[in-house]
């Protein structure tokens, strides 16, 4: 429960079993991320908890959370994902918003500014879903295109280039015909999932992350080998 990120109002104590998060909500959905936790509850609000040095917990301040503390703004969210040190989510009206550590671009304002409360990603596409990483973002929009935003290192973006850092959704991954159903940006490379069920994955290769039977760094997204038809990738 280092930095308080199992939510049962403690910290610095470890779990060998599931421990109930406190606060009397029915959860949707619950995203682990570095040093935070988030979740929706059925109300379609977010609340996170753990370390918010980078003001990840998105409640408008710095403090440290043991139980769920409400994301400001008061939107109405359909999916949320905690990364490393920022957080990202998608309204039931499809915006995309981001907050936490603004290093590298990550949170798709077009700077490196750092924000305490939930802000509208820039370019104004319609999304299905986000994924926060360590130095990048990406997300899916409606027309089953994904986008990927924040550093580029070994080509995580997958859009074919080594461009050092990309501020805004504008770095396209490369089509595929049928299509992207989901996303997830990891530490240092992305995977996804076709309309079909083939997964994809870009970026650092090191250790064979990639699924692709080799070492080699991909700036293009790779077919995971084996035949599998998968139903999505964590």
């Amino acid at each position: 429960a280092d930095y308080s990120r199992i939510g049962d109002g403690t910290s610095g104590s470890t779990r060998p079993s599931p421990t109930l998060v406190i606060g009397g909500h029915s959860w949707g959905l619950i995203s682990g991320g570095r040093r935070h936790t988030c979740g929706i509850t059925r109300y379609t609000e977010v609340g996170c908890w753990g370390d918010n040095y980078y003001r990840q917990l998105g409640d408008s301040t710095r403090t440290r959370r043991s139980s769920p503390r409400l994301v400001s703004g008061g939107h109405a969210w359909q999916s949320i994902s905690a990364g490393y040190d920022h957080s990202c989510g998608v309204t039931t009206s499809s915006q995309a918003y981001c907050w936490g550590n603004g290093q590298a671009s990550k949170l798709g304002y077009g700077d490196n500014e750092s924000r305490i409360a939930p802000t509208l990603v820039r370019n104004g596409y319609v999304w299905q879903s986000i994924s926060a990483g360590r130095y990048h973002t990406c997300g899916i929009v409606a027309t089953a295109e994904a986008y990927c935003w924040g550093y580029n290192g070994n080509g995580r973006l997958g859009d074919g280039t080594y461009n050092s850092t990309v501020p805004e959704p504008r770095a396209k991954v490369v089509d595929i015909m049928d299509g992207w159903k989901s996303i997830v940006a990891a530490y240092a490379h992305t995977c996804a999932v076709t309309v079909i069920g083939e997964g994809y994955c870009w970026g650092v290769n090191s250790n064979g992350r990639l699924g692709d039977g080799t070492d080699t760094h991909r700036t293009t997204p790779t077919l995971v080998l084996g035949g599998h038809t998968w139903a999505s990738i964590d």
